[in-house]
């Protein structure tokens, strides 16, 4: 879920994410869609499940330093 702060509201989004750094259970994750790209801190849990928190930004206004970024949440399924 991508929470956008200029029009205050909620969407579900999918990513396609990527680990950048890992160490435990918690990881640094970039991903992206066609719409908005992120940057998320992952944890990993016992289960085969991570959660993600992080922001998100539109792809188009990605270097617009006046946009407010989005605050992602998300679950990863791992297989």
């Amino acid at each position: 879920m991508n929470y956008d702060l200029e029009i205050q509201e909620w969407s579900k989004e999918q990513l396609y994410m990527a680990r950048l750094i890992e160490k435990n259970r918690l990881s640094l994750n970039v991903g992206f869609n066609e719409n908005i790209a992120g940057a998320t801190l992952a944890y990993k849990t016992k289960l085969p499940i991570s959660l993600h928190s992080g922001i998100t930004k539109p792809i188009n206004s990605l270097f617009d330093w006046k946009y407010k970024p989005g605050i992602f949440v998300g679950v990863e399924f791992r297989f």
